[in-house]
């Protein structure tokens, strides 16, 4: 008769073996169980293949197998191992505690039976991973297949970053004001107002103003128009914009003259002058500038601003 000896090497070792994927489904279970087989006299058995039955209850003595297997192990200096649920699929819960027993050959089985540890319940815990009935909170339908409920998704579940250029369907029609708040544009327009600027006075006058608010980060173009009427002889003026209101940019404005005539004649001329710059949030303040040339004889001159326009780009447009 041989016996199983309950000692260092018998150990109830449990492997839970997953096939999982993104869906749920029914994972395959093994166990791996190792035992040290000995004869009457507490010898190891003769190294060899012997016919081992394994057998599960729900009791630690008596009732009826509620699973069971036959194999042939092999046996070196007593130990063997043996993986358990390959050729009869292990179905228990494991929602309760069961007990293995093992029968060598047409030995009676081995007593007591040993319990089933925690770790063999795992696999009722990988069970109760999978949630089955109707979903609840954000979620809708039935699990393991639940779907988004409608509204379910606010603005504040939404990490700020996540949503890119690319996520943006090129149908989609999103409000400028939505994206950019009240600064998309702005605009001023003046009257007749006429300006006097004397001859030879090269002193940066502000003519007007117009203000705009950048959300974030990105580029204004300003477009400045009019006209200017010259008196006299030998006039040149520069008018433009600018973001300072004592000074001439020479890339945001342009430069008009009337270099000789006949007495008191009169001439007028348009103008348009243009300013694009980088700014960052805020508010930003630009002037319609003008000034006279000292170089340039005596007449005089009148500057008509008539409006200015301002766009605000942002920076990732």
């Amino acid at each position: 008769m041989r016996t199983l000896h309950a000692c260092t090497l018998l150990l109830l070792v449990v492997t839970l073996v997953f096939n999982l994927s993104g869906q749920a489904q029914t994972p395959p279970k093994t166990l791996n169980y190792q035992g040290y087989l000995t004869d009457n006299t507490g010898k190891p058995v003769p190294n060899g293949n012997y016919n081992v039955t394994f057998r599960i209850y729900a009791a630690l003595t008596g009732g009826s197998a509620l699973w069971s297997e036959g194999l042939l192990v092999n046996a070196t200096n007593g130990v063997f191992n043996a993986i358990l649920g390959k050729a009869s699929a292990i179905t228990l819960p494991f929602d309760t505690t069961y007990y293995m027993s093992v029968q060598v050959g047409t030995d009676p089985e081995i007593s007591p039976r040993v319990e089933m540890t925690s770790v063999g319940t795992s696999f009722y815990a990988q069970r109760a991973k999978i949630p089955v009935g109707p979903a609840g909170g954000d979620l809708t339908g039935t699990y393991p297949n639940p779907t988004i409920a409608g509204g379910a998704v606010t603005s504040a579940k939404i990490a700020s970053g996540t949503i890119v250029n690319a996520n943006i369907s090129a149908a989609a029609a999103i409000a400028v004001s939505k994206m950019f708040g009240d600064a998309g544009a702005n605009f001023v327009t003046w009257g007749p107002a006429f300006y006097g600027i004397a001859a030879n006075d090269a002193t940066v006058h502000n003519y007007g103003t117009l203000s705009i608010t950048a959300p974030t980060s990105g580029y204004i173009i300003a477009f400045l128009t009019g006209y200017v009427v010259f008196f006299n002889d030998g006039k040149e003026l520069q008018i433009g914009i600018n973001t300072s209101s004592t000074a001439m940019r020479d890339d945001w404005s342009v430069t008009l003259g009337r270099l000789d005539g006949t007495g008191t004649l009169r001439t007028e001329q348009p103008f348009t002058a243009m300013g694009a710059t980088a700014v960052s949030a805020g508010t930003t303040t630009l002037y319609c500038v003008a000034k006279g040339n000292t170089t340039f004889g005596t007449g005089t001159a009148n500057v008509v601003p008539q409006s200015m326009v301002v766009f605000f780009i942002p920076k990732l447009y």
